[in-house]
């Protein structure tokens, strides 16, 4: 279990990195980008919110 967390958390850093890599190529304003980043947050916070619930809902954690 504590593999798949740490595999887990690795990939979304790995995502992460990129995203902003590609963000920063983009002339777009800094409102534009503040919007992305907070939906990306957000979005992977969902995400997160939902394997956490799945997991404790099979009483894997």
């Amino acid at each position: 279990m504590q593999s798949l967390v740490k595999h887990v958390k690795l990939a979304l850093i790995s995502f992460i990195k990129v995203a902003w890599i590609n963000m920063k190529k983009e002339k777009t304003s800094g409102f534009a980008k503040m919007t992305k980043i907070v939906v990306w947050v957000m979005l992977i916070a969902m995400l997160g919110g939902v394997v956490m619930t799945a997991i404790s809902a099979l009483n894997l954690f």
